[in-house]
């Protein structure tokens, strides 16, 4: 087999085994909430993210969610205002509470397909004493 075709079939199974995850994850995990942060994110493409920026490591995206919804929870609880600059939106009271919320169901969502593309790897590829790997 030459290179190119090695590669094109390593390709193939990734993608596979990517679609069986996601399909699997998709039945058993909730939806991530429609905002004006992030619009519409579908499981599949959460799951593309990770595989394409992350190499299929769930930990760092899981870590990064829980990161913000620390932060958005604290500015929630000095009554303070969250500013995404970029699209000069401002959230504070009822729409910061929703918002919270919203990021509270994401990290449950993400969570939920970490474990469903953990329990797809051989027990001994799980991450030990991670947020989504459990144990220490």
């Amino acid at each position: 087999m030459t290179v190119m075709m090695s590669r094109i079939f390593h390709s193939f199974i990734i993608a596979l085994s990517l679609i069986l995850v996601v399909s699997k994850a998709d039945a058993a995990c909730p939806r991530v909430p429609e905002n004006n942060i992030w619009g519409q994110v579908g499981v599949g493409a959460i799951a593309r993210y990770v595989d394409q920026a992350h190499k299929g490591d769930w930990v760092p995206y899981v870590q990064k969610w829980e990161s913000r919804l620390t932060q958005i929870e604290d500015i929630q609880k000095r009554g303070a205002t969250l500013v995404f600059h970029d699209t000069n939106q401002w959230l504070r009271g009822e729409t910061l509470v929703e918002y919270v919320d919203n990021v509270r169901v994401r990290v449950a969502v993400t969570r939920c397909l970490a474990s469903a593309a953990l329990k797809q790897k051989t027990p001994g590829e799980a991450v030990a004493g991670s947020a989504i790997g459990g144990g220490s």
